[in-house]
């Protein structure tokens, strides 16, 4: 058993998709020993006079509403799997990031409200806004998943192909604790000679690497779309750079919806 992930928070707003997302985190968190963090993030807003009261109310309903979803996965749960809660007044985003951050956490998984033709949508607004700000890899999981062991990983890269060791280590730890294989989708810039992959995905890859796709930037949202369907992939790896096609993909396109919606999770490695 791989101990590369230790730590594993997960934002809730007791939701539905936020309960897929919290199942999906206690499956990993079973495979990998690792200790779940559920937190809740509550804001008071009232006059001076009320301050108290509303705040110890709202610290008691999320405390009883984290007791709710606790039930709900306990039978998910390995008997050596723990799990423990949090209910924090802040700012959702900003309480994740330094949440995380403080824990030093191996990955922040969280729930998404599926393809919508506004790019905040597809992943939900606060999913995607910690993605932005966290140095964290970030797990999320598209509504009524239903998880299954992620041994078809596909890892989307772009321009930048030198293989970054600390970018990748989420990603090393899944494909050895799962003994996955490895779609790498290599995606060409336009009007820029064709990039070399880094010859380190292959070695440090190894056994994992199974096949390389390449394609122009045109074909980019069905690229994805074909290799999360045609494949069988479990889970889609993307990094976040800056101007990176992460970014444009989900900046406004009108045909997201009817060209790329993911029916499987996308995992979003920090840069470097």
């Amino acid at each position: 058993m791989s101990t590369a992930m230790k730590i594993i928070v997960v934002p809730t707003d007791f939701s539905d998709v936020a309960r897929c997302a919290l199942h999906s985190a206690a499956q990993l968190a079973n495979h990998f020993g690792a200790r779940i963090h559920l937190v809740h993030f509550y804001q008071v807003h009232s006059r001076a006079g009320m301050l108290m009261s509303i705040r110890n109310f709202m610290q008691r309903a999320a405390e009883e509403n984290l007791a709710v979803e606790v039930a709900a996965v306990r039978t998910d749960l390995k008997e050596r799997t723990s799990l423990v809660t949090r209910a924090l007044e802040a700012g959702v985003i900003d309480g994740i990031v330094a949440y995380a951050g403080a824990l030093h956490a191996d990955l922040i998984v969280m729930g998404t409200q599926g393809a919508n033709r506004f790019p905040d949508i597809f992943l939900g607004t606060m999913a995607t806004a910690t993605i932005r700000r966290s140095s964290l890899p970030v797990l999320v999981v598209p509504p009524q998943w239903t998880y299954r062991p992620p041994t078809r990983l596909g890892l989307a890269v772009e321009n930048q192909v030198k293989y970054e060791t600390d970018q990748h280590t989420t990603l090393n730890a899944l494909a050895a604790a799962y003994q996955g294989q490895v779609e790498l989708l290599h995606v060409d810039a336009p009007g820029r000679p064709a990039a070399v992959l880094d010859p380190a995905y292959e070695i440090v890859l190894g056994q994992y690497l199974h096949r390389t796709h390449r394609l122009a930037e045109a074909d980019l949202h069905r690229g994805l779309q074909q290799m999360v369907e045609e494949p069988g992939i479990d889970l889609l790896v993307m990094i976040r750079r800056q101007r990176s096609f992460l970014e444009r993909l989900f900046q406004g396109s009108r045909t997201l919806r009817e060209v790329f919606s993911s029916s499987v999770p996308l995992l979003i490695l920090p840069e470097a």
